[in-house]
């Protein structure tokens, strides 16, 4: 009887043993399982991001060059207004375009047909340093960059360098 009773109590250690690792295993498959989904979800959510990103990248795309089109409207204002008018039709979320010469005096401007116009209760003056910022900015890069600006556009079509 004296054999018996430690090797009860052995075999009861060998089950527990097992037991506890077999929790640990599964406890372990579980927690895989887990940081298996999440990674699965942070990969669908970037590719998610880089496809919004192209589409913003091209639909900015798109809009550049139909203001770089812009700049070559023509050397009167009449054409100019035109052209503005029709892609302020076409494009909601611009409210204005304005040409401005080397100095930054305003040349022409055209207001979005659809809301009232922009700058009607206070004024263009307020908006000055604004505008000089981002034509120097724009000054400084290539001549390519300048057409992002609309209102550094200089005479007869030609960009500055």
């Amino acid at each position: 009887m004296r054999w018996i009773a430690p090797r009860l109590l052995s075999r009861w250690a060998l089950w527990m043993s097992l037991l506890v690792l077999l929790v640990c295993m599964v406890s372990t498959l579980v927690w895989l399982a887990g940081r298996y989904e999440v990674s699965q979800v942070e990969n669908r959510m970037a590719e998610d991001a880089s496809d919004a990103v192209s589409d913003i990248r091209n639909g900015l795309t798109r809009n550049v060059q139909s203001l770089q089109a812009l700049q070559f409207a023509g050397q009167a204002s009449a054409p100019w207004e035109q052209e503005a008018a029709s892609l302020l039709r076409e494009h909601r979320e611009w409210l204005r375009l304005e040409w401005r010469d080397v100095q930054l005096q305003l040349k022409s401007e055209v207001d979005t047909p659809f809301p009232g116009p922009v700058f009607g209760h206070m004024g263009t003056m307020f908006q000055m340093p604004e505008v000089v910022q981002a034509c120097s900015v724009a000054n400084a890069k290539a001549a390519q960059v300048t057409a992002l600006v609309p209102m550094c556009r200089k005479p007869m079509g030609k960009v500055s360098k």
